[in-house]
């Protein structure tokens, strides 16, 4: 070599000066790489095995588009036979044959396949090498294979997964299952999930060395990863795999529960213990999983745990535990399940039966446990046939959650007291199942009780619970005036109101005190405060200041809230109005009486009177104009506009003189009603 410059490579070639043109390799300049490679090809021997074995990337690069060009020399080792052959090979052309030709070199060809499958830019060669390194299964291309699964194309990853999967160490499962997620958006969803099924292919012929990264996979914040985790775990059949799988019946995606149920039947026996604890556990998805899991798995092992779950808080478990016990088939399960017959869900009832059918309901039953069956099996003709003996279920079917067990067992009771001629209290709620509100009616005071409860119940419909109230005045049993007036107070749909009041007034004299009572209903603010707003809202409108957009919210929503309270008032005004003359007397007392009646409760009276038809109203009206409050002056005003009687002009002009403006706008505004100009 020169001492200054390039370095004579002719000159070292033709002394052989391996060493010298080795050191020539490791240059910047790729021309000088190039031909102190040719010249150690040309050399031979000791000069291609050093040429061949040299880890510089460049050199590789330079010596792969080399070695094609070569023979084989007959005099080089093993090692550097393994990459003249892989180097020469040619991979668009690669059959199995050519490939079993590198497999049979072994583990010398590990070095030069891993060259390739990190620095070859044709995919098909990375996939070959991949492919290769598999066969060969050597530990050696352990970290290579694992690179591989991040190569940009899917097949080169597809075929490093397989190696993965036929080397089987370990180490490379956490790696595979990172490869399950495929995010490019850019690959077809097809592609996608044939590099997802060979990863999970690879992962499960890696098998119980990868145990631990399938147990920590079922933990992954990806679904679709937690789904494969489950699966191999179940091909594994391994028994450190339950307790994970177990854990992962309570996982939130829908699928990872099923696929670990499935992976726990096939883990099959030795998953029955932990199984049967699992039944204690505090999330119900686990314990119905575990019951699920059970009865695939069919053994009797599992029956005592399996009965003690038909008594399960949680009614789908329940359902699992039947249907497990069904499919084991045991004679030890027969009393339980009877016990079951009358669960309060019909759905495990019904579950029950069919199971006791399959296993076989013993002959020595007593009645009530025929007739709970054939509740159960809904064979309500069966039912009918055991008469009287058949009431008690059957009233008890009546207060059923499931509407159609109710209304059938209404129909089978009907049906059973028109057999055995029995007429009981009972007829109210078969009436009142099937919706027959004549027949409600036609029962009398025994229907006051029940059509109460129905009124009470806010989960009835509307249309319900105003049949109800309308029932209740037809009967006309004084003992639902307390209950209505109640009900009155407290509900908030119009239209049922509406209706408790039409019935009140079918009562009638004797609803006038209860009415009173709800009239008298004490607030002594709640008047206040809607006079005050409202005077304020007036006073800004006559000197035209508009209200800020805060004013206006308190203005709004004082007056929503006093419309809410003041509801059930205007509501017994109503009532009493309508029942007319009768209610005139303890109205005008209550007018009268300021000091144990608020101004909320005489304004109600104010209202009532105006409503009722009659002379003997006006004067007590009237007098209301000169009371001291206010509210009671405007309400009285308001109220003689109403009426329209001509007896209150002259009372309507004296009261113009007022200083509240709320009172003397409410006088204008009735004057005016009467034909008057203020």
């Amino acid at each position: 070599m020169s001492l200054f410059g390039s370095p004579n490579i002719e000159k070292m070639k033709a002394k052989r000066d391996i060493q010298g043109l080795v050191k020539a390799l490791h240059s910047q300049n790729l021309q000088q790489v190039k031909t102190s490679a040719e010249a150690l090809i040309q050399i031979g021997g000791e000069g291609l095995n050093l040429l061949l074995q040299d880890r510089d990337p460049n050199v590789r690069k330079v010596v792969s588009a080399l070695i094609k060009d070569i023979n084989i020399p007959t005099d080089i080792n093993p090692s550097t036979l393994a990459w003249i052959v892989v180097l020469k090979q040619n991979w668009s052309k690669t059959t199995d044959l050519s490939l079993n030709e590198i497999v049979s070199l072994g583990r010398a060809a590990v070095a030069p396949l891993c060259f390739v499958l990190k620095e070859n830019d044709y995919d098909t060669a990375r996939y070959y090498s991949a492919k290769a390194l598999g066969q060969i299964g050597d530990l050696m291309a352990l970290e290579t294979l694992i690179a591989a699964l991040k190569d940009e194309n899917y097949d080169v990853r597809k075929g490093a997964a397989e190696a993965l999967g036929k080397i089987g160490d370990g180490r490379a499962s956490d790696a595979l299952y990172a490869a399950l997620n495929v995010s490019d958006l850019n690959v077809r969803s097809t592609v996608k999930e044939v590099v997802k099924s060979t990863v999970k292919d690879a992962i499960i012929a890696i098998g119980a060395p990868g145990l631990e990264s399938s147990c920590n996979a079922l933990k992954n914040n990806d679904a679709g990863i937690r789904r494969v985790a489950a699966d191999v775990l179940g091909e594994s059949r391994d028994p450190e795999a339950v307790i994970p799988l177990i854990n992962a019946l309570k996982d939130n995606d829908e699928y990872v529960p099923d696929q670990a149920r499935k992976s726990l039947i096939k883990i099959g026996l030795t998953a029955v213990v932990p199984l049967c604890d699992a039944l204690k556990d505090n999330n119900q998805n686990v314990r119905g999983g575990a019951a699920f899991v059970l009865g695939k798995i069919g053994t009797e092992i599992a029956v005592e745990s399996l009965c003690l779950s038909l008594k399960d808080s949680d009614y789908l478990v329940r359902l699992k535990a039947i249907e497990a016990l069904e499919n084991i088939g045991s004679v030890k399960a027969v009393g339980p399940l009877v016990d079951v017959l009358k669960d309060r869900d019909s759905r495990v009832r019904r579950l029950a039966a069919k199971a006791l059918k399959k296993i076989g309901l013993p002959a020595d039953v007593d009645e009530a446990v025929e007739i709970w069956f054939a509740i159960g099996m809904e064979d309500w003709k069966h039912v009918i046939s055991y008469g009287k003996a058949a009431v008690e279920p059957l009233q008890i079917c009546l207060k059923d959650d499931d509407g159609n067990i109710r209304h059938a067992a209404a129909e089978a009771l009907d049906k059973v007291n028109s057999l055995t001629g029995t007429v009981s209290s009972e007829n109210i709620s078969i009436a009142i199942e099937k919706r027959d509100w004549a027949r409600v009616a036609s029962l009398g005071s025994v229907a006051v009780g029940p059509l109460c409860t129905i009124l009470s119940d806010a989960n009835n419909t509307g249309d319900i619970r105003q049949s109800a109230a309308k029932v209740l005045g037809q009967i006309g049993d004084k003992s639902a005036i307390k209950p209505l007036c109640s009900f009155l107070k407290e509900e908030s749909d119009g239209e049922v109101r509406n209706v408790i009041v039409d019935s009140l007034v079918k009562f009638g004299i004797s609803a006038i005190e209860e009415l009173m009572e709800v009239i008298r209903v004490q607030d002594n603010t709640l008047e206040n405060k809607v006079h005050d707003a409202s005077k304020n809202y007036l006073q800004s409108s006559l000197a035209r200041r508009p209200l800020s957009d805060a004013e206006k919210r308190s203005y709004l929503s004082t007056i929503a809230a006093a419309n809410k309270a003041l509801i059930p008032r205007q509501a017994a005004a109503e009532a009493l109005g309508k029942i007319g003359e009768p209610a005139i007397a303890p109205l005008i007392s209550v007018l009268r009486d300021s000091k144990n009646n608020n101004t909320g409760v005489r304004s109600a009276a104010i209202k009532a009177l105006s409503m009722i038809p009659s002379e003997r109203t006006i004067d007590p009206i009237v007098d209301a104009l000169k009371d001291t409050s206010d509210i009671i002056r405007k309400d009285a005003a308001v109220a003689l506009g109403n009426i329209g009687s001509k007896q209150a002009i002259e009372p309507l002009k004296i009261a113009l003189k007022d200083r509240d403006e709320t009172v003397h706008k409410a006088v204008i505004d009735s004057l005016r009603r009467l034909g008057q100009e203020a």
